[in-house]
């Protein structure tokens, strides 16, 4: 792990050296200039998340608000608020919970009360988004106040945490931390600090003896310095040791410098005290001041400071990570102060989904493209007039590449970049930003990066992020997943039995309640116990038709009663008439579950109906019956693909035979590869590997050439990348690289980087011309060794993001001739797709083309049904043509009378040819249910 202290002092003089050797010129043309060194000055960052909002009573700041959690608050309505959550792309997320909720009074315990209940469906929703959370215990119960006893409310902590990590299987819960800004007497508690610090050896102890240390870090101290300069810290764990994993501090201030060097100090102090990296965290900030006044402007100065300066510069100052206040629906104080400081907009009576825009974006347009593990990089900011702040963050394999940067000038001010000294330097950057208290955030002009280095104009008072990640679809994120987002099909819906146990927490409707675990009182469904096997069966009613292709059954999974029931040999069945059945799965002699959660995919289906059918039961002592704790109906898969033809194995799948290494461990008999050189060593049955049992080592004690590689025959020609994941601990070798060559172009190769992490290499753009290539990597060492796993050489859509015209276009709603490029292949509320005019009551032709931006030799052709409502507007009659010159046109694909598309990808394949456009035509459209004929395709895609 790097230390920040040194590197910071090794940084400090390297960026003088880069201000000696500047050239004058560059100082002189811009305003200021912005130089990234290679020097890593935070390592693997925590990045940026939220505070999220409290389950407490009415009275209490930040309260959900009650109608989420009743029968009003939808699925949908659920996935609209946590879908604009993890739009932001939370690192992390701090939530809120009270001993008193799952003990309201002491030893009293009910883990399934309304209150946890509530805590669950938050948890469901975290983990679903793969969201990660560590739960904050703001204090002790009353019971353990007068006296202040540590001991039980860390026993009460650790169940809480065993609770709901371990038994109850929510595995994205990563820490635990208690108190809220003690020092500043926030919630009442012992006095502040020996009494309060005591908990922390004692949970960590409890933690340990549970078995969940490893697993579950500690948070704290939660205090708010508002400077990073809580002067108890080291006295505390002078007496009790280094009992914290993770460092917190709030902070709201105005004074950003004294903030930043304080949480410096504190990282420096902290690293040297344990010996290695520990996690600053900054989990409460918000704008400068309490702004309780609707005035945007104000309130958007605020963040401009607090988002921009304050993490720009706290990450460059070696703080891991920063916890915006707050992500909430609503709070019981909105008409005071706190409403200001919200991810949401209070002031819409839709408030809930609405993003505050003073807020909201500023940080979004940060957190969106920064990723946890990434590492902050030396950068110095050259200027003689101030107010501009820099951070340049690379991912640890040093493919990506992003740079905050903000101005807090009334005035737009031009800066240079200068990432020269960067291994592997991006060539352009795209470009995001934030420009006022009214303002979403917008893409500008990307950057052009010669050598390294380009120029960029800063808007006045604006939040900028240059980025090498995709900016992703910046318009209307309530909108962008609220539909597309998967959301079970079942929940709430009508189910009924064959038989079935009606009481003792029993119930046909608590299998679809949204409950996946079997509590006291909603222990899901089960039919009636008998002393013979015999058949049961449940089933659910969607209510309406949908596409579905997943079902998930959850198993009982109480204490002691984990798989209780759940069927030896089972179908799942669907209808869409109640009458006729397909039987999508089938299992026989399945094993006792040993998760909650069974997953079944099959073919995409329509249906209404959805049954599962046990056959053979799973005996409980001397009783046969049937349990589920849950079902859930999805159609959030990918559909497969129609029997259309198509190449085996189809279009941008990987070619590579046995890519993992796998399929033989013995050495020099990896299967698929050969392996050629001077006394040459290579070795498939070292255990380990980035994915899989095993992977490629090259090694030898003395000096070695060796070569593996695998011939690809019978390729498609056109454009292809090759991928691989590498580990080269110590360097070393005189020569290591991956290859491709004899594609019908000039070899390329890409060096094995040193580095102790599995790092994915890559080589884009080859272009097959010749039908083969042959992939490989060398090594020539003088004693040293390299690790190779999950080769990848896959097709690539050469239709991507280029360039559309149609005959006619909806252009809103979703729907725009450039979302049928965009890489979505499933229709969402954001990127419908492509559709022609829908307003035309009479059969006609329409036609949509894509322009390859060059002449390509093509072969396959994926067009993608509108997914939302499958197969509706893909045309019946049609054809598919080519065209180098959008003049002369050949038919490479005629239908006739197509059947409605039952999956979403209909493939075609023809004859290689060499074309620049590709052009569908459709000649006779398929009405649509208003009476209406027009064409749509989700997406097309050309190989």
């Amino acid at each position: 792990m790097i230390k920040k202290t040194n590197v910071l002092l090794a940084s400090c003089l390297l960026a003088a050296v880069l201000l000696f050797c500047l050239p004058k010129a560059a100082l002189a043309v811009n305003d200021i200039d912005i130089v990234a060194s290679n020097s890593i000055v935070n390592a693997n960052i925590v990045g940026l998340g939220w505070n999220n909002i409290n389950l407490w009573p009415e009275g209490s700041e930040n309260r959900w608000p009650e109608e989420m959690f009743l029968k009003s608050f939808t699925n949908e309505d659920w996935n609209k608020f946590f879908g604009l959550l993890a739009w932001t792309n939370p690192a992390l997320i701090r939530q809120e919970v009270r001993i008193e909720d799952y003990q309201p009074t002491q030893n009293n315990i009910n883990w399934n009360n309304e209150q946890m209940n509530r805590l669950r469906k938050l948890l469901d929703k975290y983990q679903e988004f793969g969201i990660k959370v560590y739960l904050n215990v703001w204090r002790p119960p009353a019971w353990d106040r007068n006296p202040y006893n540590a001991d039980n409310f860390a026993q009460e902590i650790a169940d809480l945490v065993y609770r709901m990590r371990v038994t109850e299987g929510y595995d994205n819960i990563v820490g635990v931390a208690t108190g809220n800004e003690p020092d500043q007497e926030e919630v009442t508690q012992a006095d502040y600090p020996d009494p309060y610090w005591a908990v922390y050896p004692k949970l960590s102890a409890k933690l340990t003896t549970l078995g969940i240390k490893d697993v579950i870090k500690i948070y704290g101290p939660e205090t708010a310095s508002y400077q990073g300069n809580d002067t108890t810290i080291d006295s505390m764990l002078n007496k009790y040791g280094n009992v914290l994993d993770m460092y917190t501090d709030h902070i709201y201030t105005s004074d950003y410098t004294n903030a930043v060097n304080g949480l410096s100090a504190r990282a420096s102090s902290l690293n040297s005290r344990y010996g290695h990296d520990v996690p600053v965290l900054v989990t409460e900030y918000a704008p400068n001041g309490l702004h309780p006044s609707r005035n945007t402007d104000t309130l958007y100065g605020g963040v401009l400071y607090d988002t921009g300066q304050l993490i720009a510069r706290g990450l460059n100052k070696g703080v891991d990570g920063f916890l915006r206040w707050s992500w909430s629906g609503r709070d019981a104080l909105e008409e005071t102060v706190f409403k200001a400081q919200t991810g949401l907009d209070h002031w819409d009576p839709d408030y809930y989904f609405k993003p505050s825009d003073h807020l909201y974006y500023p940080h979004a347009v940060q957190s969106r493209y920064i990723n946890s593990g990434w590492n902050v990089l030396s950068t110095n900011v050259l200027d003689g007039i101030g107010g501009i702040y820099a951070s340049v963050l690379r991912s640890p394999d040093n493919a990506q590449t992003t740079v905050l940067l903000t101005n807090i000038n009334d005035s737009a001010k031009t800066a240079g970049l200068n990432l020269s000294a960067l291994p592997g330097a991006p060539g352009s950057l795209n470009n995001v930003m934030v420009t006022g208290p009214k303002s979403k955030m917008v893409s500008g002009t990307s950057v052009s990066l010669t050598g390294g280095a380009g120029t960029i104009t800063l808007p006045p008072n604006s939040i900028v992020t240059l980025t090498t990640l995709p900016l992703g679809n910046l318009n209307d994120p309530i909108n962008l997943y609220s539909l597309a987002r998967p959301y079970n099909l079942a929940w709430k819906k009508t189910v009924t039995a064959g038989t079935s146990v009606e009481n003792h927490g029993w119930n046909k409707s608590k299998a679809v309640d949204g409950q996946r675990h079997s509590l006291t009182d909603i222990y899901g469904w089960t039919s009636l116990p008998s002393s013979s096997n015999h058949t049961e069966w449940i089933q659910v009613d969607l209510g309406d038709s949908y596409a579905v292709n997943e079902v998930n059954l959850f198993a009982r999974n109480d204490s002691g009663h984990m798989g209780d029931s759940f069927p030896i040999d089972f179908t799942i069945q669907t209808s869409n008439d109640n009458t006729n059945w397909t039987t999508v799965v089938t299992r026989t002699n399945y094993p006792l579950p040993a998760a909650a959660q069974n997953s079944f995919t099959f073919a995409t289906q329509t249906a209404r109906y959805v049954k599962i059918v046990g056959t053979k039961l799973r005996p409980v002592g001397t009783e046969y019956r049937m349990t589920l704790a849950e079902i859930e109906v999805y159609a959030n898969g990918s559909p497969s693909p129609a029997p259309s033809p198509a190449p085996t194995p189809p279009p941008g799948s990987n070619l590579v035979t046995n890519p993992g290494f796998e399929m033989d461990g013995s050495t020099n008999g990896l299967a698929g590869w050969i392996t050629t050189g001077a006394n040459p060593e290579a070795d498939g049955s070292q255990p380990g590997g980035h994915t899989g049992s095993y992977e490629l080592v090259h090694y030898k004690g003395s000096a070695y050439q060796v070569y593996t590689y695998q011939k690809l025959k019978g390729l498609s020609n056109g454009i292809y990348t090759l991928k691989a994941w590498v580990k080269n601990d110590f360097g070393g070798q005189g020569t290591a690289y991956m290859q491709a060559k004899n594609f019908g172009g000039a070899a390329a190769t890409v060096n094995i980087p040193t580095s102790s992490a599995w790092t994915q290499i890559s080589i884009p753009n080859i272009q097959v011309t010749n039908g083969e290539c042959t992939i490989g990597f060398y090594s020539n060492s003088p004693s040293s060794w390299y690790l190779v796993d999950d080769v990848e050489f896959n097709q690539v859509n050469v239709a991507l993001n280029k360039t559309v015209t149609a005959s006619s276009s909806v252009e809103n709603f979703g729907w725009a001739k450039t979302s049928v490029v965009d890489g979505q292949t499933n229709s969402t509320s954001s990127s419908m797709g492509w559709s022609s005019s829908s307003s035309n009551t009479v059969n006609h032709t329409e036609w949509v083309k894509v322009d390859l931006g060059a002449v390509s030799a093509i072969h396959h052709i994926n067009l993608y049904s509108r997914s939302d409502e499958l197969g509706r507007n893909f045309p019946v009659d049609f054809t598919i043509q080519t065209s180098t010159d959008n003049t002369t046109w050949t038919t490479v694909a005629a239908r006739t009378n197509y059947t409605l598309p039952a999956a979403a990808k209909q493939s075609f394949s023809f004859a290689t040819g060499n074309a620049r456009y590709v052009k569908i035509e459709g000649t006779n459209l398929r009405m649509a249910p208003n009476n209406t004929y027009n064409m749509a395709f989700a997406e097309i895609e050309v190989y």
